[in-house]
């Protein structure tokens, strides 16, 4: 659908100039190539093009210049040739170095008690003999390219989807959940990767959408205690740095990527034991993508462990204890972090194993 709307901007109308908003967001990486093909074809037939995009990446690719506009001011404006990834992300971000606070290394807090496993795990046609064990504490990346299975996997876990074989362990309890619901009660939660769609409430606050799953927990023989859930509301907003005057303010006012924040702070609310994160990055801007990023690594993983999937193997790089490669459905690769490999792990996501020798042990 996004294709056919660029390809109607750019060829049915005919326009001199196409603004292209975020075009990308939702498109794979096969559908991103075609899309830069079609820029290249309007630059070559003397149209212009003014691309908005979050992802640096895409930028350094797309434009002759970028003009960085930060809190409402233009920061700067710089020919392509004069910019690099680290500078651009320099640009967009300002002082803060959220890459150094990420790169730290977490690995104390790993506990040795097991707090999630799948055995066997199978779903015909989407996935097949998933085998993972996550202990307390470790965050665990899930790579591979749409359609891999990723998304497929999580929302079977749920209860969401259904599956045909194999058995979900949490805390050391075979469970078998038949929804969302069900596996919240058990501490099992996902984060959809449809925030707008699936995981907020349009019409309410940010406080009430903080706050919506654990009301029980702050009411009183069933009256809501409304101090403890606005200081609980103040509290998610500071550590997740919610950008919003009040946390009274619709949901719905604040960016695409304050939130996916607070979707992550109705997560944190919950205090739960497995976090399953569909593409908790996805669509935001370097700084929301760094913030929720050192959330996940420095307060989430305190309290749970977490599974989490990315548009990018960066992001998962950046926080991850381990890496597993999902291709066609199957876990064909992983990576612990000392192996971990931009160019490697890129290659496993293609269908190509890696470490042959142990995943035929495993």
């Amino acid at each position: 659908r996004q294709l056919l709307l660029v390809i109607k901007a750019c060829f049915v109308e005919d326009a001199e100039i196409v603004i292209m908003d975020e075009v990308s967001a939702s498109l794979s990486q096969k559908d991103q190539a075609i899309l830069y093909r079609i820029i290249d074809d309007l630059i070559s037939a003397g149209k212009t093009v003014v691309f908005i995009s979050h992802h640096t990446e895409e930028l350094l690719r797309v434009c002759d210049w970028v003009t960085v506009i930060r809190d409402g001011h233009n920061v700067g404006s710089v020919m392509r040739g004069d910019l690099d990834k680290k500078k651009l992300a320099s640009l967009i971000v300002g002082s803060t170095n959220y890459d150094e606070q990420i790169m730290e290394d977490m690995s104390a807090m790993i506990q040795e008690e097991e707090a999630f496993a799948l055995k066997n795990f199978t779903s015909y046609g989407k996935f097949r003999n998933i085998n993972m064990s996550v202990r307390k504490g470790e965050i665990v990346g899930l790579a591979g390219l749409r359609g891999s299975g990723r998304t497929e996997l999580m929302k079977s876990v749920v209860g969401i989807d259904t599956y045909d074989g194999g058995t979900v362990w949490v805390a050391g309890s075979q469970k078998h959940y038949r929804s969302p619901a069900a596996a919240r009660d058990d501490g099992v939660l996902y984060l959809t990767e449809e925030r707008e769609a699936e995981g907020l409430i349009p019409i309410a606050s940010i406080q009430k959408n903080l706050t919506i799953s654990i009301l029980p927990r702050i009411s009183r023989w069933g009256v809501l205690q409304t101090k403890k859930e606005e200081q609980l509301a103040d509290d998610l907003i500071r550590t997740l740095d919610v950008k919003a005057f009040s946390r009274k303010q619709n949901i719905g006012q604040l960016s695409g990527g304050n939130k996916q924040k607070v979707l992550v702070g109705k997560i944190m609310a919950y205090t739960p034991l497995v976090c399953l994160l569909d593409e908790p990055t996805r669509g935001v801007d370097i700084e929301a993508k760094e913030s929720i990023l050192n959330t996940i690594h420095r307060e989430l993983r305190k309290q749970s462990c977490v599974i989490i999937t990315s548009p990018g193997v960066e992001d998962l790089i950046k926080i991850c204890d381990r890496i597993l490669v999902l291709y066609e459905g199957e876990i064909i690769d992983r990576f612990s972090r000392e192996e971990f490999s931009e160019k490697q792990i890129y290659r496993a996501m293609q269908g190509e194993v890696i470490h042959i020798d142990e995943v035929k042990k495993s």
